[in-house]
């Protein structure tokens, strides 16, 4: 069950996760903003003297050196306020603190990803939970910028109210009088502006939607293709044409409450200045305290300005950031690391496992024991369940119902990296990773970086070295070179070859080489891992009679198993896939 996050929470929890991430800057951050949004009162103090000073100065021309000197403070006041607004806020903010937040952040992020189990990302909403997570991150930082922010201006607008209640402390009627103004302002429309988003959500995804399909290259193709441009390009002007008379209603709408605001702030604004006025004329004020409550007045209407500017922005971040925290508080099973972490044995225990979402058992009752050594091969058509087992037994996967054991422990329960530090596998559905060729094989043990390695490993796969060096980058949309699909298949499994691990499962490793290939390669394979323990899933029954056993899978359950010559003696459904597939190969087959 999800935890929900209301305002205040989700501050919280922004605070938690982000302010450990960058401890010291946030602590920098705050002391500037306190020293920052207590800095007008230095300028009301400065303008105060300055004023009071040139008042006295026909009567007292000692006082012009103390003037100079006050007018010089004044104007390096006005300077470090430049300072601060180009160097802090833009570029240390900006360009230093939250880009390495923005670094820190998605590293937790990618750290979350490896915790979730496998089978999880079965389920799309998954992916859709990671994308959202992704792009809401960099909201936690402005949500504790913000209220970095908020402190600092409250307990700038307290030192302001502090400095000027001695002399006009009735000003502070027309700042609330603004202050109420403002909030109403930004209430109403705020109110409104979320019910206008509410309202248009599924009109605005509509037109995103149509809007996609002049840019996305298959779309724009059929839109050519089947010459229905002009019928897309009224559907868009329909729902683009409802958005701005919907935009229009919004703004007619909030025309009489932003006259009503400007009011009472013009009210609260010729307030302030008549009330300061009539204190300096009635001579209960001097020149200096009264441009000084002038000064306050508005650096206080600003700092009323920015607190509901920021309040609104808070609102708006705490808002965006929850897909964040949705995802990062998915729970997941604790693991712990085990001592033996050399692959001795695999044992499946009434294995059963369903995927996200489904209800059918996409493997049923499974029970396998794989020892050190052994060669084994799981057959069977195209949904018979074989990639899922494969998953299960390297711990992609939990299993539904009973057990994997690893070396005699609930894989369940085993720390990720002890769990696949002796294994290697060659996927069907390979990653094909736009880097260079040797960095490609490089992923399968980046620890060592063995260039001779690498180039046998090449070898070995059969991957062409006679077309490509090693330094080319792949990838024709990133300005490398594309190969093609057999060629990216050897890569993979010149990738698993590197690891150099104890066990090697081979899922379908040979799905985009031709028939006649695929057999030599199968060979080289049993060749190479002649001592090592080996895992072949297969539909393709090229090189099958090299193993020590065959496991028959059909609609997730097993229901053959034995050698190449004790299956096709017993005439059941491994011989039917095998007649049907001998004429791809060129076997010496006697039957």
């Amino acid at each position: 069950m999800k935890k929900e996050y209301n305002f205040y929470n989700t501050i919280f929890e922004s605070l938690k996760f982000g302010f450990p991430l960058l401890k010291k800057q946030f602590i920098i951050m705050q002391v500037v903003s306190l020293l920052f949004y207590s800095f007008p009162v230095v300028g009301i103090i400065l303008n105060k003297n300055i004023f009071d000073s040139v008042n006295i100065l026909p009567d007292n021309t000692n006082k012009l050196l103390p003037l100079i000197f006050l007018i010089t403070m004044y104007f390096l006041y006005l300077l470090i306020n430049r300072f601060h607004l180009i160097y802090y806020t833009r570029y240390l903010l900006q360009y230093g603190n939250m880009l390495k937040f923005e670094k820190l952040s998605k590293i937790k992020l990618h750290e979350k990803c490896d915790e979730i189990n496998g089978e999880k990302y079965e389920d799309s909403s998954l992916y859709r939970e990671i994308l959202k997570a992704r792009n809401a991150s960099q909201n936690v930082y402005r949500i504790i910028e913000i209220f970095i922010y908020i402190i600092g201006l409250s307990f700038g607008s307290v030192f302001i109210f502090l400095n000027i209640k001695s002399f006009n402390p009735y000003l502070l009627i027309f700042v609330l009088l603004n202050s109420f103004a403002i909030f109403f302002e930004n209430y109403i429309t705020g109110k409104k502006i979320s019910q206008f988003k509410i309202k248009n959500a599924q009109k605005n995804r509509e037109f995103e939607g149509i809007n996609d399909l002049f840019i996305k290259y298959n779309s724009n193709r059929e839109l050519k293709v089947f010459n229905i441009m002009t019928f897309v390009k009224n559907k868009w002007n329909e729902k683009i044409n409802y958005l701005i008379e919907e935009e229009k209603l919004l703004n007619r709408s909030q025309i009489f409450l932003v006259i009503f605001s400007e009011i009472i702030k013009f009210i609260s604004q010729f307030g302030a200045y008549f009330l300061s006025g009539y204190l300096f004329i009635n001579q209960k004020i001097s020149l200096g305290e009264f441009t000084a409550s002038l000064v306050a007045f508005s650096s206080l209407v600003n700092f009323t300005n920015e607190f509901f500017e920021l309040t609104s922005f808070l609102n708006r971040f705490v808002f965006l950031v929850k897909p964040f925290f949705n995802f990062m508080n998915i729970r997941h099973n604790k693991r712990n690391e085990i001592k033996d972490k050399k692959f001795k044995n695999i044992k499946l225990n009434n294995v059963s496992f369903i995927y996200p979402n489904t209800t059918k058992k996409a493997v049923n009752n499974i029970n396998i024991e794989i020892n050190k050594g052994d060669k084994i091969a799981l057959v069977g058509e195209n949904g018979s369940g074989k990639s899922t087992l494969i998953k299960l037994i390297l711990g992609l996967y939990t299993p539904t119902e009973g057990n994997v054991l690893y070396n005699g422990e609930k894989s369940k329960g085993i720390d990720k990296k002890d769990l696949y530090s002796d294994k290697s596998v060659v996927f069907q559905d390979f990653n094909r990773y736009f880097m260079s060729v040797y960095e490609n094989v490089l992923m399968g043990n980046y620890c060592e970086k063995n260039k001779q390695e690498i180039v046998q490993s090449l070898i070995k796969s059969g991957f062409p070295l006679n077309k490509f060096s090693l330094e080319d980058n792949l990838g024709r949309d990133f300005g490398g070179i594309e190969l093609s699909g057999g060629e990216w298949q050897k890569l993979s499994i010149a990738r698993g070859f590197f690891k150099r691990s104890e066990m090697i499962v081979f899922d379908e490793p040979t799905s985009a080489i031709d028939p006649f290939q695929e057999s030599k390669l199968y060979e080289k394979f049993f060749e190479l891992f002649s001592k090592k323990t080996m895992l072949l899933v297969t539909h393709r029954l090229g090189a099958i009679k090299l193993v020590d056993k065959i496991i028959v899978l059909n609609d997730g359950k097993i229901i053959e198993t034995g050698t190449h010559e004790e299956l096709i003696n017993r005439n059941g459904y491994y011989n039917k896939l095998w007649s049907s597939q001998t004429k791809w190969y060129d076997l010496n087959y006697d039957s």
